[in-house]
């Protein structure tokens, strides 16, 4: 207690300073008290940001692959970005900003915020470019050039009265992971094991016949079991006359069942519907699956699918021997949902891929 009484006196001697002590004091608390609220309300404000510029590059970049959705393999491959292509993106960025406000302020999202290029997974780096573009950049600001600065309520007493924010989204095409109904071509399969050989796109393969890493491809009939002869024919039937539709399927999920051996019975049929899709030049453009196999044997039974790719079937010919010979593209945008492995085949449908 005369410890206590001792330090008292020496606070409220007769200079009279301890009133000044405890102002100072209190100014101090006031102006971080002041400051941590400002800090908290830009926080906050910035974290909406960085949710409305997700939603409106994920928009844009879906926006994107709805274009490419409605062009053939070929077009896919020779996109250029047009003025009003990249209008059309662009407004659908806008109207996204624009039905999501930020603490009760819609965003104006500018011309030069808005980016249309190319995402390279293994750098992780954007780049504007209107060559074969496959992702959309976002920026949502709060400065002096779009939406106005954050304003402070309080921390202006220590002479700090605003903040500029600003937040930065990509959006890309990513490798495809699920295929809903009716979006596969042909009743054929590639073996993971020929991609882990090292092939990849443009490199040549045989569908038929198979057993070889030349030819490290199946036949089966997706999901219809059993897997034979007589049910094959009748799905390549049901794809050329359009009455049978391919089912749904999502990587590591799904099985196919694979009719093993060979099914020389099958080929004119085979034959059929490759004269029915193939264009002026013999070619084919077809989507198709990729099973899990550590080899190239001839695959039976069921099979997990692991991912889907894109090849083109260059040549039906059954004499002197029966052969389907074909090779494997990329750069190919497909319908269904991001998410599987690379081979080559992306889907219109985008994920974020960067934030910051």
């Amino acid at each position: 207690m005369g410890r206590l009484t001792g330090l008292w006196s020496v606070l409220a001697d007769d200079s009279g300073s301890l009133p000044v002590v405890i102002a100072i004091a209190l100014a101090g608390m006031v102006s971080f008290a002041s400051m941590a609220i400002d800090i908290g309300y830009a926080m906050a404000t910035k974290a909406a940001m960085q949710t409305v510029a997700k939603a409106a590059a994920l928009a844009g970049a879906r926006e994107l692959g709805r274009i490419y959705e409605g062009q053939t393999v070929p077009q896919q491959a020779a996109y250029q970005l047009t003025a009003s292509d990249q209008t059309r993106v662009a407004t659908t960025v806008r109207d996204i900003a624009q039905k999501n406000p930020v603490l009760g302020q819609s965003l104006e999202i500018a011309d030069g915020d808005i980016l249309v290029g190319r995402w390279d997974a293994q750098t992780r780096s954007f780049a504007a470019s209107s060559d074969r573009p496959n992702a959309v950049s976002v920026t949502a600001r709060k400065d002096g050039s779009s939406n106005g600065p954050v304003t402070f309520f309080l921390a202006h007493v220590m002479g700090i009265s605003s903040v500029n924010l600003s937040v930065t989204d990509t959006a890309a095409l990513g490798a495809i992971g699920s295929v809903p109904p009716g979006e596969f071509d042909i009743p054929i399969a590639i073996s993971k094991a020929w991609f882990d050989s090292g092939h990849s796109c443009g490199d040549q393969i045989k569908f038929y016949p198979t057993g070889t890493l030349e030819g490290c491809a199946g036949w089966h009939t997706f999901t219809d079991s059993p897997a034979n002869a007589s049910r094959l024919r009748d799905i390549l039937k049901g794809l050329k006359n359009g009455t049978y539709t391919t089912p749904e399927a999502v990587f590591g999920e799904t099985q196919f069942v694979f009719t093993g051996g060979t099914v020389a019975s099958a080929f004119d049929d085979m034959e059929a519907l490759y004269d029915a899709n193939k264009d002026a030049n013999g070619e084919w453009n077809t989507f198709l699956p990729v099973f899990d196999h550590a080899d190239c044997s001839n695959p039976h039974g069921a099979i997990t699918i692991i991912g889907f790719t894109s090849a083109v079937v260059t040549a039906v010919t059954k004499n002197p021997d029966k052969v389907i010979q074909a090779r494997l593209q990329c750069d190919v945008i497909e319908t269904g949902r991001p998410g599987g492995p690379d081979y080559g085949t992306m889907s219109s449908v985008p994920t974020i891929v960067q934030s910051s």
